[in-house]
């Protein structure tokens, strides 16, 4: 059985492929084999056309408890673009000492290595050149680079593709930019045959301007409309189209260190919800997964930050969180409270910094709290500015259920007045013709809308309104009144040490 620290063990070392094709500033691809040995041992294998390894990643390794699935021992093959040989090395992450834990072998040269696919650009696409297990003699291949990192386990086999196919599909969620990943698992019954079980190349189709949060926003589309990604296509039973994904995104930075090294968390939040929940057999409940990623890999949460999700204001924007947790697998659940029916509320986080570290060489923090808190909020008052009317505080709500007695005393004010002047005036406020005036409940109506589209302004945190001041009824334009008591109706608690923003 596949434990929590062999899959912590692949985690890492799939981490470090990602961070050394982000570093290279090319397209590159990331590539995991599993396959069973003849002795029935795992084979597990984490290669990638990045920049060269530095080996130092690997001080980080120490005998942790690996239930005898692992006997610490890692293969290497590493070089780069500028290298004529392949450079080969064993490293022992039980030993404590690096002459011990890390013992160079002998060099391979490149002209003698058979590679069996390497991916290639050619504006404006990408495409898979295969060359079979042909010798690469010729000049213009020598420029390869790239690692291959491998070890043997006694994991089970299919708990652990299993996981692997549950990591990789959370990566196809980032839509990463110039690096593909493909999952290949390879059989030994018979002859020896494969399948690639996941690839992950959806990232590399869009265009290269696209943001790492439109990217992300992108993502969470299909992964909410294939059923948090339990199937391979979306549901068109439950979507028939994604008018029904109601979707906010939120970016927080630091101030420090901008723009080369500043750390970066990027939140989106979607609001699903089934039109004719009649016709689908699809199950939808109020728990969720909180998706959390940090520099392009999927994560465990940290609890602390789990908790500054908790503790913020979710009834301001409809919402409520009845419970959460971080369970035994490493996953933060969430579970909503009174959600409307055939509705799913699902959230993402994505910590990175913008400057690739590499691993070892540093001592990892955890992202600022304040940081993950204004980017959630952020992405919050995305979706109710996107989606007036739909995201509303307790407050406002309550206001709300006083509209249409409102509107019809208003509405008998003016209709009853025998001052032409004044009601050609409301008329005119009211973008109406003064002709229409006696239409039967014309006149309401405008009010009525004019009164929603006010409280669904104010609203809105007064941060993300540009602190403009409460909107008065008529007011051509939409204008401000002269005094600052709305400003007082919101708490405005985005921390100063941050910078922030959203997009949309």
């Amino acid at each position: 059985m596949a434990s929590s620290s062999t899959q912590t063990l692949y985690r890492f070392l799939i981490n470090s492929a990602i961070q050394r094709c982000r570093s290279s500033n090319r397209l590159c691809r990331v590539s995991i084999v599993v396959k069973r040995c003849l002795d029935l041992d795992l084979r597990i294998s984490v290669s990638d056309t990045g920049d060269m390894i530095d080996l130092s990643e690997f001080q980080v390794l120490g005998n942790h408890e690996f239930c005898g699935l692992w006997d610490g021992v890692l293969s290497i093959a590493t070089t780069d673009v500028h290298e004529k040989e392949i450079y080969n090395y064993r490293v022992d992450a039980f030993q404590t000492t690096s002459a011990s834990k890390f013992v160079r072998l002998p060099s391979t040269l490149k002209k003698s290595v058979e590679f069996r696919q390497v991916l290639w650009y050619f504006p404006p696409c990408w495409f898979f050149v295969n060359f079979g297990n042909c010798v690469l003699g010729n000049e213009w291949l020598f420029n390869l680079s790239g690692t291959d990192v491998s070890l043997t386990t006694k994991d089970d086999k299919d708990i652990c593709v299993a996981w692997m196919m549950q990591f990789c599909r959370k990566m196809l969620i980032l839509k990463i930019p110039s690096i593909t990943v493909e999952l290949i698992v390879e059989h030994m019954v018979g002859s020896t045959s494969s399948d690639t079980l996941v690839l992950a190349s959806e990232g590399v189709t869009l265009p290269l301007s696209t943001s790492n949060i439109e990217r992300l926003s992108l993502g969470m589309e299909d992964y909410v409309f294939k059923h948090r990604n339990s199937t391979d296509m979306g549901c068109w039973r439950c979507y028939p189209n994604r008018e029904n994904l109601k979707i906010g995104t939120g970016l927080a930075y630091e101030m420090e260190n901008l723009p080369n090294d500043n750390q970066m968390v990027e939140a989106v939040i979607v609001v699903a919800t089934v039109p004719d929940y009649s016709e689908s057999d699809c199950s939808l409940d109020s728990v969720a997964k909180v998706l959390y990623f940090e520099n392009f890999v999927p994560c465990s949460m940290p609890t602390a930050l789990l908790g500054s999700l908790a503790r913020i204001n979710w009834k301001d924007y409809g919402l409520a969180i009845k419970s959460h947790l971080v369970d035994d697998h490493g996953d933060a659940v969430i579970e909503w409270e009174n959600l409307q029916p055939f509705t799913t509320v699902e959230l993402a986080l994505h910590c990175y910094h913008k400057k690739v570290k590499k691993l070892g060489t540093h001592k990892k923090r955890l992202p600022e709290r304040s940081l993950v808190k204004n980017a959630m909020k952020l992405s919050l008052d995305d979706l109710k500015a996107k989606y007036p009317g739909l995201f509303l505080s307790p407050h406002a709500v309550k206001i709300k259920k006083h509209v249409p007695e409102l509107s019809r005393t208003i509405a008998g004010l003016i209709l009853s007045s025998n001052d032409d002047h004044f009601t050609k005036e409301c008329a005119v406020l009211l973008g109406i013709q003064p002709s229409d005036l006696g239409k039967e409940g014309r006149v309401e109506s405008c009010v009525r809308e004019r009164i929603m589209s006010i409280i669904e302004m104010n609203d809105i945190n007064p941060r993300k309104r540009g602190r403009e001041e409460a909107n008065l009824l008529f007011h051509e334009g939409g204008g401000n009144s002269g005094d600052d008591e709305g400003e007082c109706l919101y708490e405005n608690d985005y921390d100063d040490a941050s910078l922030s923003q959203s997009r949309t």
